[in-house]
């Protein structure tokens, strides 16, 4: 096991900078009080975060989550499992598994799974109160560590509380992996789902929480952006800011639907011929299915100046999606198939109008305009529906402002990293009860 360094980079008293929003002071004012109570009765507990990441989006959410929790007085720590690369590239299946995707896993993966779970169990030391184990390949963790020689002399259980936290949609799960994956959740005492629906119906737990992701506002994609910087950033990448842009920053995958937000751009620019497409995406050096992707989605914008496509390789990074997303008119998520979409969580917080694919956890954070009087946006289920929901929010600049307003709310109640620490503390309460 490799234990991550992580200093306190993020603190509680960070947050009340954003009361100075009155739309949101309240709601902020009421989460830091609650997690400064929950925190006290928790002072000095031990909890270690376990994954196989050092960096990324969900290992970075993690180092957000962990410096926060030292902040209010828990001993929080981060582990990284270690291991050959090849123990790294076989389990990346077991992700597509637990997504639906119908993969054979052989037993030679399986072997490489158990081998290496049981080599970092032996690294892991009985000094935490909970150990948060996050997806598959770490899941065998539990089943391998050996509890200390007097709790085992004396048959009694040990304190330590060990929880399973599932990033993934695993309501199809690959049934001969969940197999696999229901005999190692035995050992734990609970499991966590970003939220409901998104667990098998034949799973089997002790305790089943739901706890969705979070946003730091104040990281670079997420930070407060004078209008005048984020002028001159998109400018910079022959953008015209002075017309209407259409944004959607997802993954080049067929799941995300950029094909689709291209013919809906185009219906759009039949009654609006100012308009532009900006589509930004991250592109993996090991990952040949993106880059085929992508050389399709240039080859279907058919050189169109106004669609512009860019990635890390064009210099676009944390700090330029939160400029174009201030600077957006429209933000889309228009995914067939979504497990959360933080993307869509930090458009919203920026008071931008969102339409997204009405799927998964887009529907947990996205209110339908159409649905609620509070609506953050809409949800949509066809290229037609995106592009009239485009055209409704073009045509009427004040719904638009409505909508972002309402968004940045939802956002500010829900969806924050000090949000994602409460759900957490809370948990642990209710665990330490049982």
């Amino acid at each position: 096991m490799q234990w991550v360094d992580i200093r306190i980079t993020r603190t509680i008293d960070d947050f009340q900078t954003l009361t100075a929003d009155p739309a949101i002071a309240q709601t902020i004012e009421n989460a830091i009080k609650e997690v400064k109570k929950l925190a006290r009765q928790l002072n000095g507990f031990r909890v270690l975060h376990v994954n196989t990441l050092k960096s990324g989006g969900i290992a970075n959410m993690f180092d957000t989550l962990i410096s926060l929790m030292r902040d209010v007085g828990l001993r929080a720590e981060r582990g990284v499992l270690e291991a050959e690369p090849e123990f790294f590239e076989s389990v990346i299946p077991l992700h597509h598994a637990l997504l639906g995707m119908n993969i054979h896993i052989s037993e030679r993966v399986w072997h490489l799974h158990r081998y290496y779970n049981c080599l970092n169990a032996k690294d892991i030391p009985d000094r935490y109160d909970f150990i948060v184990v996050h997806d598959p390949a770490p899941i065998a963790l539990r089943h391998f560590w050996k509890p200390p020689l007097r709790a085992q002399m004396f048959k009694s259980r040990s304190s330590t509380c060990w929880i399973w936290r599932c990033h993934s949609n695993a309501s199809a799960a690959n049934k001969d992996v969940w197999t696999v994956i229901q005999t190692y959740l035995k050992d734990y005492d609970a499991v966590v789902f970003t939220m409901a629906g998104h667990e098998p119906p034949s799973l089997k737990a002790n305790r089943i929480y739901y706890i969705p992701p979070s946003i730091d506002p104040f990281d670079d994609k997420n930070k407060s952006l004078p209008t005048k910087t984020c002028r001159e950033i998109v400018m910079r990448f022959s953008v015209d800011v002075q017309r209407p842009i259409l944004l959607q920053v997802a993954r080049f995958d067929p799941a995300k639907d950029p094909i689709g937000v291209i013919d809906a751009y185009r219906i759009v620019k039949i009654a609006k011929p100012e308009v532009q497409l900006v589509l930004i995406g991250y592109l993996a050096s090991d990952d040949p299915n993106a880059w085929t992707y992508y050389k399709r989605i240039i080859q279907y914008a058919q050189e169109d100046p106004d669609i512009h496509i860019f990635s890390q390789l064009n210099g676009v990074r944390d700090l330029e999606v939160n400029a174009f997303q201030r600077m957006a008119a429209v933000n889309i998520l228009k995914s067939i198939e979504e497990g959360f979409g933080l993307v869509v969580t930090e458009a919203l917080w920026k008071g931008k109008p969102v339409i997204g694919g009405n799927v998964g956890g887009l529907r947990l954070q996205i209110k339908d305009i159409r649905e609620n009087d509070d609506g953050s946006g809409y949800l949509v289920s066809s290229v037609e529906e995106c592009a009239e929901c485009c055209l409704r929010l073009l045509d009427n600049p004040a719904l638009a402002a409505k909508l972002g307003q309402n968004g940045k709310r939802h956002v500010a109640q829900n969806f924050l990293s000090i949000h994602h620490l409460r759900n957490y503390l809370k948990m642990f309460h209710e665990l330490l009860a049982m």
